[in-house]
């Protein structure tokens, strides 16, 4: 695996520059797009480096979709971006009266598309498409990327150059593949140590869609068990859920985000994706760093600043 820190401007400058070149053979056999993934621990600021990201290729005349699983992080991530650059436009697909104040007071940095997002909505295709296509930053949910009644106001402005996926780690493949299919290269973002996809049937575990294809770019495939053969569907209860499915070992991810079942795994010497790492973290104190790289992170996590490895309640 080629795995670099990113800690610096400079850095962000090299990772945005390697975004949209031809991924390794290995990558283009999984994703069929150049593919970049950016592992950010807690407290190392994935958003400020997707916004980071975001003007880098803005800049360069690039189209990005930013997408995400939840409403929230799709919005924290674009109202960071106008704050920090007004000169970058942006189009939200979803409801104005859904999203922070910040995106709805942004004026011609922030439009809106939807259903029933604007009155000044784009009446024809092409002047859909014109709108979306002159804007630089797309931001709309894994959902919406596939949902009918919006599929069709983020597919318009495709294709895009890049798309950023935040909280990649919680996302199982198929909620994926709209979003990759309308994009030339793919940006996954987020921590697999973390939240997991949220898979509640043991039968989808057990074929392994409780890994997501962050973790299986940042590890490398694990292959899951033998599918449950079709014959056997109809004895199954739909209302198991996840509890009965870890009482019978089908977990798909463990809590070191290797697969239940291991199978055949890269070879080390294969780069099978780029990978970046937020190592340097601005939320805790030592004793809680150090208790997050006992327990998960294996003594990467540092402290950005001593202020921040000093800090205490007593501070407050």
């Amino acid at each position: 695996m080629c795995t670099m820190a990113v800690h610096s401007v400079d850095d962000v400058t090299e990772l945005s520059s390697g975004l949209l070149t031809s991924p390794p053979a290995a990558t283009a056999r999984r994703t069929g797009v150049p593919t970049t993934v950016i592992h950010g621990m807690p407290g190392t600021g994935k958003s400020a480096t997707i916004c980071s990201v975001l003007r880098a290729v803005s800049k360069r005349g690039c189209r990005v979709l930013v997408t995400a699983l939840t409403n929230c992080a799709v919005d924290n991530i674009l109202a960071r971006l106008v704050v920090e650059d007004a000169s970058i436009r942006c189009v939200r697909v979803r409801k104005p009266a859904d999203t922070p104040a910040v995106l709805t007071m942004a004026g011609s940095s922030c439009m809106f598309v939807g259903p029933g997002a604007s009155e000044d909505e784009p009446s024809t295709v092409d002047a859909l498409r014109e709108l979306l296509r002159s804007a630089s930053v797309i931001g709309a949910t894994t959902t919406s990327c596939v949902y009918p009644s919006t599929h069709a106001y983020v597919a318009c402005g495709g294709p895009y150059d890049l798309c950023i996926v935040d909280e990649a780690a919680q996302l199982t493949l198929p909620g994926l593949v709209p979003a990759l299919g309308m994009s030339k290269s793919i940006c996954l973002v987020g921590d697999d140590e973390q939240l997991p996809p949220m898979v509640r049937s043991p039968l989808a575990l057990s074929a392994g869609m409780g890994r997501s294809l962050f973790a299986e770019l940042r590890h490398g495939p694990r292959f899951p068990p033998s599918p449950t053969p079709i014959e056997s569907l109809g004895s199954l209860d739909p209302s198991i859920g996840i509890d009965a499915g870890r009482k019978s070992g089908l977990h798909g991810v463990s809590s070191s985000g290797a697969s239940a079942v291991d199978g055949e795994a890269w070879s080390s010497g294969q780069q099978h994706s780029q990978v970046f790492g937020l190592c340097k973290q601005y939320r805790m104190c030592l004793p809680i760093q150090w208790l997050s790289n006992q327990v998960t992170y294996n003594d990467q996590l540092v402290a950005g600043s001593d202020a921040v490895a000093s800090q205490s309640l007593l501070q407050l």
